[in-house]
């Protein structure tokens, strides 16, 4: 059975669900996504802030042309804000001060409120980083948060609102381009017709396009590292934990079965991270709270595995117990 739309979405994230939104109010539209959860990849793991200093000039430009959308979003799209005042700094050792230099002139002209600092100023405004490694930053107080689910979210009710249909675990095979009109054949025997298919894969982009005989362009997916830290506490004699893809759905399904609440994969990392602390240091006698929300973004389901899915779920609220035994 053939179902026909005249637009197809490729993309569960930011992107595909946002393009989705916006073509709904000219047609019908169909979103895929091939995994069971939306917004699992790049979306769930977004750095969260808006930066109108980052990046080149046409990264800058669009950076600062959303503006106007986070704080004020068309009505009865969000039923919260979507942003929340933050700041942001970029510092640079010596050796790379006249880099950053050039960077502040070019930054300038399209973000005003940006300030140069100095060493001094830098310490005085984050007095946690080492003394004498920073020699210069630009400080952008105008930088702000941005609620990633909240704005997936949004545009995922909106989506729906306007008609839009949604299917997950739906991997296109192949496509291919005729008399106008793309048809594309997903993993699960789904034929689907669209005159326009919009390429929102992210990482796989390039993937899908080969899959449809469309030439690739350079897709390169890379691994970036951010740490998160409390700076009115000490960073110094910690560890750092490593957990694996599958240890952060294992610990999201334990959570789901045993509180019902169903974490999104960055908050499942923090209960994932304190599973395997545990189970390197079994006789340790630290307590340690983790206060986990669910975003409501994802098919819970996937949270269930056939070993917890019959499993009654009691609401749990502020838990603190000896680390060993709160993990029994």
């Amino acid at each position: 059975m053939t179902a026909r739309y005249d637009f197809i979405v490729v993309g569960g994230g930011i992107a595909g669900v946002s393009a989705a939104y916006e073509l709904a109010a000219h047609g019908s539209v169909c979103l895929l996504e091939q995994e069971r959860q939306l917004a699992y990849h790049t979306t769930g793991r977004s750095a969260a802030i808006s930066m109108e200093s980052y990046g080149n000039q046409q990264i800058r430009s669009l950076t600062c042309a959303s503006r106007q959308f986070f704080e004020n979003p068309p009505e009865g799209l969000a039923e919260h804000p979507l942003w929340a005042p933050r700041g942001a700094l970029i510092v640079a050792q010596a050796a790379r001060v006249d880099k950053l230099t050039k960077r502040f002139t070019a930054v300038l002209g399209q973000v005003p409120t940006a300030m140069f600092l100095d060493d001094k100023q830098v310490l005085e405004l984050v007095p946690y980083l080492a003394e004498t490694a920073w020699s210069a930053g630009i400080y952008e107080p105008s930088a702000f948060d941005l609620d990633v689910h909240g704005i997936h979210g949004a545009y995922l009710g909106g989506l729906r609102a306007r008609g839009g249909v949604v299917k997950r675990e739906t991997e296109v095979l192949r496509g291919e381009h005729r008399s106008g009109h793309w048809t594309l054949h997903t993993r699960n025997d789904q034929r689907l017709e669209a005159a326009i298919v919009v390429n929102a894969a992210g990482a796989w982009a390039d993937e899908f396009a080969e899959r449809c005989g469309v030439p690739k362009v350079g897709v390169r997916p890379l691994r970036r590292t951010i740490l998160a830290v409390d700076p009115t506490c000490t960073t110094r004699g910690g560890e750092f934990i490593c957990v694996s893809d599958s240890s952060i759905v294992a610990a999201a399904s334990r959570l789901a079965a045993s509180t019902g609440v169903f974490p999104e994969a960055g908050a499942a990392s923090a209960y994932a991270g304190l599973l395997k602390y545990a189970e390197e240091h079994p006789d340790t006698a630290q307590t340690a709270v983790i206060l986990i929300t669910g975003s409501g973004l994802k098919d819970t389901s996937i949270f269930l595995s056939d070993s917890t899915r019959g499993q009654s779920r009691v609401p749990s609220h502020h838990v603190t117990a000896p680390l060993a035994e709160a993990l029994t």
